[in-house]
């Protein structure tokens, strides 16, 4: 059987010998028959047997009708209408039938090619808002409301379209009522569908790619396409270009230049091979469906510049280094484009013998372990004593086999059921000695006929699991002293961080923190303590007696007066300024005034009273890092995907030891605010794929043609530099099952393969990646036979093959959920984030909560391996401050109302409050549609009040150019009505709305809030003692997160005020290429992406630390080097 061809083979194509071209190159089989003469029936196989629709359980569907507005949908109209006011939804589950014929399940191409039955089509699905923009879909956190899909009955389908030029887009049908994307099929109607898009899929494969490179060769095409999976999980096989010749006939016919088409050499060749010509053929003549309409046009070729850079057809290849492509070989469907130097070939006729003698390694082992005659004697020679008399030995002999100090060996995993088979003949072909052995380091023996050992945790053993290096081990913290005739044998294990020639070699260069899931690097004194004699050789032991101590309270002395104790790691002593837990808020501060030892309890262990004076507040904490040295030589960071530069800007005010030098973002207009806020910095508006292409081909001298600025496609950029810092927000949308073409072409989602490419290929000593808590949520969905053959998915894949990836590339790791709350951020906000330093230097922690939040939820990752990570503890009443308000954020920001649109509707009372307002000098703008936004901007805008909060302070500390203090604007002047109707309470909603200005969605018993009761939320007001919601990308009152009425005036939020809410200062100003509404929308658009400025901060403070370590480790070394130099020359 021939094989599908890998990444390299594809991007290193010219590079293939004859040979490998023949063993990659799938042909079609002269001697197979054509398709000239077949039915379709017979192309595609039998058509699925006759089935019927049957609703789902639960709730009755919805009927569609013109006034139904779906959850999240926009009813002030879309900015880029063209014409058409249809919405456009999503259809997932759903089933398409024929109600005259008992809801028979019926095909689409019925409705375009007449089977000769009178039918009528209608479907029926689990509909949902289509958002433009993705990246809303990855903002929530798992704390916030879902908002659910619709069950909804459509009305008739007056026609189905399919755009054959762009690959993976779906199959669109339209009602009286609206668009629908279809999605997900339900169980039944699957085979109908599959036997529908199948033929059309292929014929779309082929069109784009031969629209894309019109002079690309057949045998390149079918190697690209033999190796992609369909929407249902098959691999492509070259008949299936075959048996859809027909529709790629269709697909030509209906292409605006088909000559054109037909010349391009991949559809040349099948057409000519196929023998197929269209009066040939025995289809029935199709009915003539003509584009979509200008809405879907508009909506796919949108206005707004930012979003089309993301659209689909705009997106470049995931582009990775060669390491980055053998890692993930097998994991993803997409075809990778691979920049760098190709790595030599591999020796497969050795690697084939490696593996046998490690198979016959693993053979004798488990020989040794279940064959109960295996010589088990044990012997200790005198010689081997470690001092003469000493109950401790250097070597011993066990089985024949001699054991020392230093050796590496493995011990049978003991479980209550035995793991071992009765012969080693059931061991399986794929087993390891991983599957059956643990491993350990001897560290000394004894008398007793113990051996003392640290034990070692294989890469499978730890949170990469099945993508861990099959040779790599990690030291753990744990040690223990077992029976000697429980040693099997010893295995050869190299202290290094080159993986061994030999594939029964082992190598270590890491130490693996089971509890907290973490990679660090083997410290010298650790590494120091393996030379002293047994038993002070072991570095585990000193640890755990360290753990033990700090649970016990331990009296500090200075005479015969007791002064202090000793706890957790602590010494606290007369006159310490102490935080103790308060049973709500945050922690109290204490003054220390005396210490008072108890009784010992009925176990013997002390207690002590401490007895402390309550004080004030702690206004800020100092800084005590020598900055000046810090500031020297700071690190060069290269911000990829970075927005607007927010996480950046965060981690260089926290550390004080970062200089942004070059920004990558692919959105004109976050990429205009980046150099507006970074003068200094370089930002290079281009896809980040395209930038590491460039960057890598520079590198190699190959004269890659210049990048240019995506805002002007003019301005030349500059090549990268180098790095010591690379930050990562990696744009990741959701994988939920509602989207059936997550697997085979959502590129999006393998940009981390790209920001690891970016590390593999600059070598920075730190990398700070973030990213949505869905991230830990990323299977690698492989279907396809690959390197790991999981056709379930990958359990947390993306995170398991970062830390793979970066652990391959000599970095240690840490990872963790932080909540935003919990370190000064006035809102609620659960990110991913991930810290790697390159091996040696200190590996910057996790910072502690500084802020008292009240929800501390949701911030365990529970690891499929069975470990639970949270490296910090989150306990209320803990933190030194209280948490931020969002009274505490915007109190000082300018007020003012939206007029009302109708005042003269208003009743008395509610025109004589507005009246009120403008008098108590709090003005009323009208909230035109005609405007780009409503509100105050400009320098000279004075604040409703001095600064009354460290964080009010800390915002307009530098006076800002544009305050920006204006909302977007709306089509439908019932939104200001309804909004203003909304009163000045904490918590209000549309419930306080006036019916007659009600929508369907918040009145009609029908609608999808009415099967919840009515939740609160839509139109909600926010409450200024509380904080923040999750803020995301789409602000407005109906969307998912729709508490967006600002708590003191009749009006949405400003953009300055959410910009407070991530912790923007004042004079951080945004730019918006967009017009008309997109000018603001795009603003809050860059806001709703940010990383919170106070959690960079926090880490930027954390990372200062690990420089500051770093620093004072190297002045030591120094000293020690300049002390023996001093030696030598005094010795001569």
């Amino acid at each position: 059987m021939r094989r599908r061809p890998n990444a390299f083979e594809v991007s290193f194509e010219e590079e293939l010998s004859a040979e490998e071209r023949e063993n990659t190159a799938l042909r079609p089989d002269s001697s197979e028959p054509t398709i000239l003469g077949k039915r379709k029936s017979d192309i595609h196989g039998p058509n699925p047997e006759a089935a019927f629709y049957r609703p789902r359980h639960g709730p009755k569907a919805r009927q569609e009708r013109a006034d139904l507005l779906l959850p999240g949908e926009d009813p002030f109209g879309d900015e880029d209408d063209a014409g058409d006011t249809k919405p456009i939804r999503v259809l997932t589950d759903f089933a398409i039938y024929d109600p005259r014929h008992g809801n028979e399940l019926v095909s689409l191409a019925a409705l375009e090619q007449d089977d000769g039955v009178d039918r009528q089509f209608e479907a029926a699905g689990l509909a949902a808002a289509y958002v433009a923009n993705e990246e809303d879909e990855g903002q929530e956190d798992d704390g916030e409301p879902k908002l659910e899909a619709l069950h909804l009955r459509l009305g008739a389908i007056l026609r189905f379209t399919f755009d054959w030029t762009t690959m993976g887009d779906p199959v669109w049908i339209e009602t009286q009522f609206a668009w629908y994307i279809l999605k997900v099929p339900t169980r039944d109607y699957t085979p109908l569908f599959e036997h529908f898009f199948t033929p059309r899929g292929v014929a779309q494969f082929v069109v784009s790619r031969a629209l894309k490179n019109t002079n690309e060769s057949y045998d390149a095409f079918l190697r690209r396409f033999t190796t992609t999976v369909d929407p249902f999980g098959r691999t492509y096989k070259e008949d299936h270009i075959w048996e859809s010749v027909p529709e790629l006939h269709d697909a030509i016919q209906d292409n605006d230049d088909p000559t054109k088409l037909k010349s391009s050499a991949i559809i040349k060749h099948i057409l000519r091979k196929s023998s197929f010509t269209a009066s040939s053929s025995q289809r029935p003549k199709r009915r003539n469906f003509v584009a979509p309409p200008n809405r879907r046009l508009a909506l796919l070729s949108t206005r707004d510049i930012d979003l089309a850079v993301l659209k689909r057809e705009n997106q470049v290849p995931t582009h990775v280094t060669p390491r980055i492509a053998e890692l993930a070989r097998g994991l993803v469907y997409e075809e990778l484009v691979v920049v760098g130097v190709r790595p030599p070939p591999e020796n497969k006729a050795l690697k084939e013998a490696q593996k046998e003698a490690a198979r016959q390694r693993l053979r004798s082992l488990v020989l040794k372990v279940i064959d109960r005659n295996a010589n088990k004697h044990v012997s200790v020679e005198k010689k081997d004593r470690v001092r003469p008399n000493s109950r401790y030995v250097r070597a011993l002999t066990v089985g024949g086999i001699k054991y020392a100090i230093g050796d590496f060996v493995v011990v049978p995993i003991r479980s209550r059921n035995s793991i071992f088979p009765d012969t080693v003949d059931e061991l399986a072909p794929t087993s390891t000695i991983a599957d059956y052995f643990w491993f350990a380091k001897i560290m000394y023996a004894d008398q007793d006929g113990r051996v003392h050992v640290h034990w070692l945790q294989h890469s499978s053993q730890t949170m990469m699991e099945e993508l861990g290096h099959p040779q790599e081990l990690f030291f753990n913290n744990l040690c223990d002293s077992i029976p000697y005739r429980e040693l099997i044998g010893k295995i050869t294990v190299h202290e290094s961080s080159t993986p061994p020639d030999k594939v029964d070699e082992y190598f270590v260069q890491l130490i693996y923190d089971i509890k907290m899931a973490t990679y660090t690097s083997i410290d010298g004194v650790r590494h120091a303590m393996t030379v002293n004699n047994p038993p002070d050789n072991c570095p585990v032991c000193p640890l755990l007696e360290q753990r033990e101590q700090e649970g016990i309270e331990s009296p500090l002395r200075s005479g015969d007066r007791i002064n202090g104790i000793a706890f957790g790691g602590q010494t606290y002593h007369y006159e310490d300024f102490v935080l103790y837990r308060a049973d709500e808020g945050p922690a109290h501060v204490g003054y220390i005034t005396d210490f008072k030892i108890l009784p010992p309890k009925s176990d013997g262990k002390i207690c002590t009273q401490v007895f402390v004076k309550r004080v004030g507040r702690v206004a800020s904490l100092g800084n005590v890092l020598p900055q000046d040295v810090l500031r020297d030589e700071p690190l060069r960071t290269l911000d990829i995907f970075g927005g607007v530069g927010a996480f950046s800007m965060g981690l260089e005010e926290g550390s004080n030891c970062i200089k942004v030098t070059d920004i990558v973002e692919i959105s004109p207009s976050a990429a205009k605010t980046a150099m507006l806020n970074f003068p200094s910095a370089t930002v290079h508006n281009q896809c980040a794929n395209e930038v590491l292409r460039y960057s890598i081909k520079s590198k190699l001298n190959q004269k890659p043609e210049a990048l240019r600025q995506l805002y002007d496609n003019r301005t030349v950029l500059p090549p990268l530099g180098e790095f010591d810092l690379i930050i990562a927000g990696v744009p990741c949308q959701p994988h939920s099952a509602m989207n059936m073409y997550k697997k085979a072409d959502d590129i999006k989602s393998n940009l981390i393969l790209t920001a690891l490419s970016f590390v593999d290929h600059f070598k920075p000593t730190y990398f700070y990646f973030e990213n949505v808590p869905g991230f830990l949520r990323f299977t690698f969905d492989a279907v396809q036979a690959g390197k790991y053959k999981l056709e379930g998915g990958l359990p947390m894949g993306g995170l398991k093959l970062v830390v793979r990836a970066l652990v391959d590339m000599k970095y240690q790791v840490r990872f963790s959920l932080l909540q935003a709350g919990h370190y000064g951020t006035p809102q609620r906000r659960h990110r991913f984030f991930l810290i790697a330093a390159r091996d040696g230097y200190p590996l910057p922690e996790f910072p502690q909560p500084s802020h008292d939040f009240p929800d501390n939820g949701g911030l365990d990752i529970k690891l499929p391996i069975g470990e639970s990570v949270r490296p910090f503890s989150t306990l209320n009443g803990t933190a030194p401050h209280p948490f931020v308000s969002i009274d505490d954020a915007i109190s000082d920001l300018p007020r003012f109302d939206w007029k009302h649109p109708k005042p003269y509707t208003l009743p008395d009372e509610k025109q004589r409050e507005m009246n009120r307002r403008q008098v108590d000098d709090i003005p009323a703008f009208a909230c035109r549609a005609s405007e780009t936004y409503c509100g105050q901007t400009g320098a000279a805008v004075a604040y409703h009040h001095d600064p009354r909060t460290s964080y009010q302070e800390h915002a307009r500390a530098v006076p800002t150019k544009s305050i920006q203090h204006f909302t977007r604007t709306f089509r439908d002047s019932k939104v200001i009505e309804r909004i203003i109707a909304v009163p000045l309470t904490r918590g209000a909603d549309y419930h306080y709305i006036p019916h007659h200005l009600l929508e369907w969605q918040t009145s009609n018993p029908n609608s999808a809030l009415a099967r919840k009761n009515f939740p609160a939320g839509i139109y909600g007001r926010l409450d200024e003692t509380k904080f923040f919601p999750t803020v995301v990308t789409n602000i407005q009152p109906t969307a998912k997160q729709s508490r967006v009425l600002n708590p003191y005036c009749y009006r949405m939020v400003t953009v300055r005020e959410l910009a407070r809410s991530q912790g923007f200062p004042d004079h951080f100003v945004f730019e918006s290429i967009g017009k008309d509404m997109n000018y603001v929308i795009t603003m809050h658009r860059q806001i709703g992406n940010a990383v919170p400025l106070p959690v960079g901060v926090a880490l930027g403070r954390e990372l200062r630390t690990a420089c500051c370590q770093k620093w004072l480790s190297s002045r030591e070394e120094d000293a020690a080097r300049r002390r023996k130099a001093i030696d030598l020359v005094d010795g001569d």
